[in-house]
C-alpha cells in the first residue's frame, strides 16, 4: 500500500498527484535477482523486485522475472506566473530523483531504478519519428534506458508531444510534465500484460498435454500456485490502473485556471490505451479463473486415478487372499498331526484335498461375482 486512503473532496484541493505502475525486470540467473534486491535494499524507498513464481522449467531455467512496483509523483509549489518555464533537474542515484520546472515550481519525483538485471524484452519501443528514406540525418538513438528519471527527461526534451495546449504557464507546464509520464506508464502496463498472457499460455500448453501434466503431480500444484500468483496480482493492477485513469492531476492553489487538470492530463491520444489496459487486466482476471477451475478439476481426475489405482491393488490383495483362506484352512487341520514320520502321508492328502476346495472357493466366487454383474446390467436396461 502506498499511504492511506484519500477523500475525493480532499483530493480536489491537493496540489499533488502520483501515477503508480509496475515494471519486469528480467534476471539472468538466481544470484542476480538477489544482487538487484540488495541493490533496492539500499534505496531510501522499500522497491525491491518481487519474484513472480512463475518460472516456467521448459524454457526459463535459473532466470527470474522480478515485478518492482514504481511511483511517480508531480506538485506545485506557489502560484505561477506568465512567461516563466526555466527547467532545472536535480537527481541521486540511491535517493528520489527530482525535476524542478522552475519560476513556476513544478515538481515531479521519481522512484529510483534498479541497475542489475535487464528490462524485460528490452523494454517499451522508441517513439521517435521514423526518418525518411532520403534524409540524411542519422535516425534517433532513442531513450538512454539508463533509468525511469533519464527516460523522463529524455521524452520531455525530444519527443513531438502536441501542440494543442492552453496558454497559461501552469498548465503548459504540466502537459509537458505528465504527457510523458503517461506515455511510459501505458508502455509498462502493455509490457506487463503481454507478460500475463505469456505466461498463462504456458498453464494452457500443460493442461492441453495431459500426458506429460498428469504423470507429475508437482506439475499440477506448481501450475496453481503460478495461477494464485496473478489471481493475487491483476486486481491489485486494476485498482492501480483505474486510480490513474480517475486522478485529476495537481490542481493549482489560485482560481485563475478554470480548466480542470484532468482535460489537460489525459489527451484523447492517452485515454484509450489506458482504457484498453483495463480491460485488458479484466480479461485477464477472467482467464485466471478459468484457468484456476481448470487446474482444480485437473486435481480432481488426478486424485480419481490414484483412487482407482489403489482400489485395483485391493481387489488384487482381496484374490490373494481369497487363495490362500482354504489353504491356511487345510493346514490348521492337518497342523494337529503329531506323528513326523507321517508327513509323506499328511502332504499327500493336503494337496489332495487343499486344491480341491481351493477350485471350489474360487469358483463360488467368480459365479457370484458373475451374478451380481448380471444383475446390475438387468436394472439398468430396466431403468432406461
Amino acid at each position: 500500500m502506498d499511504g492511506s486512503p484519500t477523500l475525493k473532496a480532499r483530493r480536489k484541493h491537493q496540489n499533488w498527484t502520483q501515477v503508480r505502475f509496475v515494471r519486469p525486470r528480467y534476471f539472468k540467473t538466481r544470484e542476480s535477482f538477489q544482487k538487484g534486491r540488495d541493490e533496492s535494499n539500499r534505496f531510501n524507498v522499500f522497491r525491491r523486485p518481487d519474484d513472480d513464481q512463475n518460472q516456467w522449467p521448459y524454457m526459463d531455467g535459473d532466470a527470474v522475472v522480478g515485478i518492482l512496483r514504481t511511483k511517480v509523483s508531480i506538485w506545485i509549489s506557489r502560484d505561477d506566473s506568465l512567461g516563466s518555464g526555466a527547467t532545472g533537474m536535480s537527481s541521486n542515484a540511491n535517493f528520489h530523483q527530482e525535476l524542478i520546472i522552475d519560476g513556476c515550481d513544478r515538481h515531479s519525483t521519481s522512484r529510483p531504478t534498479v541497475k542489475e538485471g535487464f528490462p524485460l524484452w528490452h523494454g517499451y519501443q522508441n517513439w521517435a519519428p521514423i526518418p525518411g528514406m532520403h534524409e540524411t540525418a542519422s535516425p534517433p538513438s532513442g531513450a538512454p534506458r539508463i533509468s525511469l528519471f533519464e527516460d523522463f527527461i529524455y521524452w520531455m526534451s525530444k519527443y513531438p508531444w502536441p501542440p494543442s495546449l492552453a496558454e497559461t504557464t501552469y498548465l503548459q507546464n504540466l502537459r509537458i510534465i505528465m504527457q510523458p509520464i503517461l506515455y511510459l506508464t501505458c508502455a509498462e502496463w502493455l509490457i506487463i500484460c503481454q507478460y500475463i498472457k505469456s505466461r498463462l499460455g504456458q498453464i494452457e500448453w500443460e493442461l492441453s498435454n495431459p500426458g506429460e501434466f498428469y504423470k507429475d503431480t508437482q506439475i499440477i500444484d506448481k501450475s496453481l500456485e503460478r495461477l494464485h500468483t496473478w489471481r493475487r496480482h491483476i486486481p491489485f493492477y486494476r485498482e492501480i490502473l483505474i486510480e490513474t485513469l480517475r486522478s485529476d492531476g495537481p490542481s493549482p492553489v489560485d482560481s485563475r485556471h478554470s480548466i480542470p487538470a484532468a482535460t489537460m492530463i489525459f489527451a484523447e491520444d492517452v485515454t484509450p490505451d489506458i482504457e484498453e489496459v483495463i480491460v485488458q487486466m479484466s480479461e485477464l482476471q477472467e482467464r485466471t479463473d478459468r484457468l484456476t477451475a481448470m487446474v482444480v478439476a485437473a486435481i480432481s481426475i488426478a486424485d480419481s486415478h490414484r483412487s482407482l489405482e489403489e482400489s485395483s491393488n485391493v481387489a488384487r490383495l482381496t484374490w490373494l487372499a481369497t487363495i490362500f483362506i482354504p489353504l491356511s484352512f487345510i493346514t490348521g487341520l492337518f497342523s494337529m498331526q503329531e506323528d513326523i514320520g507321517k508327513l509323506r502321508v499328511t502332504f499327500g492328502w493336503y494337496f489332495t484335498c487343499a486344491i480341491p476346495v481351493t477350485v471350489m472357493t474360487l469358483s463360488v466366487v467368480i459365479i457370484a461375482k458373475y451374478q451380481l454383474g448380471r444383475k446390475g446390467g438387468l436394472n439398468k436396461k430396466t431403468s432406461a
